[in-house]
């Protein structure tokens, strides 16, 4: 059976960003299956990696932070096809 990946990409405003931040640390325990990512070349720009479907939920919870709402988030799903090990 194939592997699903699903990334979302979202931008977080600088004003909002620390909320943002307190309740990802928390989401680390919730939702051990997503890691987290953070653009180096344009900060705030945020990319979760979920292996296996994404929980939505967490979305509904972040949305207030994402500029531009749920509207802006991009999200792909993806299967794997090797995973180079």
């Amino acid at each position: 059976m194939k592997k699903l990946v699903t990334f979302a990409e979202y931008r977080v405003s600088p004003q909002n960003r620390e909320q943002y931040l307190k309740r990802m640390a928390s989401a680390k325990s919730e939702y051990p299956g997503m890691t987290l990512l953070e653009s180096g070349d344009a900060p705030g720009l945020f990319v979760e990696v979920w292996r296996g479907a994404a929980k939505e939920a967490l979305w509904r919870d972040i949305e207030p932070w994402i500029e531009g709402g749920r509207e802006k988030m991009k999200v792909w799903r993806f299967f794997e096809v090797f995973d180079g090990q």
